[in-house]
């Protein structure tokens, strides 16, 4: 990225233009053309060609991992280009060993992909600074990198401006890829900016490009040798390259013996952008499973020569089909790429922004509010106002997301609106209460009994959210929360159950703790119960709440009364009633409370509740009405 310096002009309002006519103006004459191509190409429809598609999402994957590496290059050459670009303006002088310094670190903080840049002078001169691992900058080692105080002779030393590749070479334990740009004053070279990408950085990359679990991905230089791989990069800590039938990954020892599949056709002619090969291994007792599909394509990055990008999965994961189509639809495709690839060079300042404002609302979408960067200005009108309301939006976002649970918002955006609708249906509820909290907050300032409460409310919380449970509100000391809704849950009671005791567990190791600290114990009721209820939103026009109600959110709250003649000497005690204990499946290490009526029903409630650590196995409580 290149060095802005700042300037009164910096301050003043941007021009902008209508996004409307800058479409019109960059879209418009290809637009003609691809239809032109389309309609002249028409004329030979009756000839088909038959491709060969592997699955789509891998081919979407190392087309993305050649986008992703191409970006990362391009950035490298910006910072090169702009820092002789301020220095061909005067902003800055690279020749100038402090001010060189400066410029350099600067540059090397804000490009992660860079190990290395340097300042060559025809007199010898070298500044330099370099990145360790753990991000500590330091000033360059006298022929670290290979660095020496000589100028690179690159293709044209005069008329050439732009930066150059030289291939890959390996120093020590590193290979080293370099960037060299002449730094140029009246048609003479006075000195070359200078950046390396080692293989650290490559590793580190292609390991951020396969975070989906099913593909994993690999570099091989101009020779051949591996030089990054996204399952195992530690490895090239030590060793800096490999050859692929000696590296510990199955896949990668079998990829050299892979037999070649047949390559996308066109008019009968084999393309070979993408080479796609197979293992075939389902003799060996796998059944299949050691198969490997591979797609490598050649890509000229970091090296003078082209290097090979590859991914494979396995076979198992690839669903093969056979596609025919018409050589109409594969020109009116192949036209309106060609559409976009021009329309995308034509507006490269239109692209970015629009990409940046795309990933950012489709973080939105998902609540993803940590981390954001606020979006920056542009000169086009419709996307500068974009920004500053995407910008307002986090604001506003972060603000509600502390009123309403995320995880419930969340599950609105993937379902709808109309899972907010209320309904009937079969939900499990839960009521908690501490039964002496008076007593042990009596000592304490509202500071501590609110660090208290929130603790135990996260307690709660935590283990309600991870067991697909929705928390419906806080009764002072006291949690209600229910599952299954807004989207349907069969196990909505064992997921219940199981969150009660986890609240349980934790709450008893809370309860140690306070009293080896000398404080008052508490404890803690939990009552489950299922049944039919309504959920939805409930209220009036200005205000809903999303919500449970009903007889069985009625009898949960009554069993949570009964749940205290439970207790006893226990911390906590784990109720739940014979519907929610039938629909769980009759879990183990519950006890038989009995029968028990409860105020507003007219049969009573068998109980059961979970086993304390004495191993008790059968509870004999008298019937109770509540």
């Amino acid at each position: 990225m290149a060095l802005t310096p700042v300037t009164p002009e910096a301050a003043k309002p941007k021009r902008t233009i209508s996004l409307r006519w800058l479409m019109i103006l960059g879209f418009g004459g290809m637009v003609a053309l691809s239809v032109g191509g389309v309609l002249t190409m028409s004329v030979m429809a009756n000839f088909q060609n038959t491709f060969s598609l592997l699955n789509e999402q891998t081919l979407f994957k190392i087309a993305s991992m050649e986008r992703a590496i191409k970006t990362e290059m391009e950035q490298a050459e910006y910072a090169v280009d702009g820092l002789v670009k301020l220095h061909e303006e005067g902003t800055i002088n690279l020749l100038d060993a402090q001010s060189a310094a400066t410029a350099l670190q600067t540059s090397l903080r804000s490009m992660q992909i860079i190990e290395a840049l340097n300042v060559t002078g025809t007199n010898g001169q070298v500044v330099g600074f370099q990145r360790a691992p753990n991000g500590t900058i330091t000033a360059l080692a006298p022929g670290a990198y290979g660095h020496g105080d000589k100028l690179v002779e690159l293709s044209d030393t005069t008329e050439n401006r732009q930066a150059e590749w030289s291939s890959g070479v390996v120093i020590g334990n590193e290979i080293s890829h370099r960037l060299t740009q002449n730094i140029v004053s009246n048609d003479a070279v006075i000195g070359q900016v200078e950046a390396n990408i080692d293989g650290y950085s490559i590793n580190r990359l292609i390991g951020t490009l396969t975070t989906d679990g099913l593909s994993s991905a690999f570099v091989l230089d101009n020779e051949g040798q591996l030089i990054a791989h996204s399952d195992r990069p530690s490895l090239f800590r030590d060793t800096p390259r490999f050859n692929p039938d000696e590296f510990p990954v199955l896949a990668m020892k079998q990829f050299s013996s892979s037999d070649p599949l047949p390559a996308f056709q066109q008019d009968g002619v084999a393309q070979d952008r993408y080479k796609v090969s197979r293992t075939r291994n389902g003799d060996d007792g796998s059944g299949g499973q050691n198969n490997f599909i591979y797609i490598t394509v050649p890509v000229k990055v970091f090296s003078s020569e082209p290097y090979t990008l590859g991914a494979y999965v396995r076979a198992s994961d690839i669903n093969d089909e056979l596609k025919r189509a018409g050589l109409t639809v594969f020109v009116g495709i192949g036209a309106l790429l060609l559409t976009l690839l021009a329309a995308i060079l034509l507006s490269n300042r239109l692209s970015k922004p629009m990409r940046r404002i795309a990933e950012t609302t489709d973080r939105f979408s998902k609540l993803e509010l940590d981390g954001f960067e606020p979006l920056p200005t542009s000169r086009v009108r419709e996307l500068n106002t974009q920004a500053n309301v995407i910008n307002s939006m986090h604001t506003a976002l972060t603000q509600f997301s502390k009123y309403v649970p995320q995880k419930l918002v969340q599950r609105i955006l993937e379902s709808g609106s109309e899972v907010t609708r209320p309904v009937e249906r079969p939900v499990t509820v839960m009521f908690t209460d501490i039964a002496n909290f008076t007593a042990g907050s009596e000592h304490l300032d509202a500071a501590e009994i609110t660090a208290m409460l929130n603790e135990h409310f996260d307690l709660i919380s935590s283990q309600v959210a991870k067991s697909n449970g929705t928390v419906d509100k806080y009764l002072g000391d006291g949690v209600m929360a229910f599952w299954g809704a807004p989207e349907s849950d069969e196990h909505h009671a064992a997921n219940a159950i199981d969150a009660a005791i986890a609240i349980k567990q934790a709450f008893e190791a809370q309860c140690a703790d306070r009293r080896q600290a000398g404080l008052v114990g508490l404890q803690l009721r939990i009552d489950i119960h299922s049944g039919r209820a309504i959920v939805g939103n409930i209220g009036g026009d200005d205000r809903t709440n999303y919500t449970v109600i009903g007889h069985t959110v009625n009898v949960a709250n009554r069993i949570e009364q009964i749940g205290k003649d439970f207790l006893e000497s226990r911390d906590a005690v784990v109720t739940v009633s014979q519907e929610c204990f039938s629909a769980a499946g009759e879990p183990g290490n519950f006890a038989a409370a009995g029968a028990h009526m409860v105020r507003g029903s007219s049969k009573p409630v068998s109980l059961f509740i979970h086993e304390t650590a004495r191993g008790d196995n059968v509870i004999d409580i008298r019937t109770t009405a509540t």
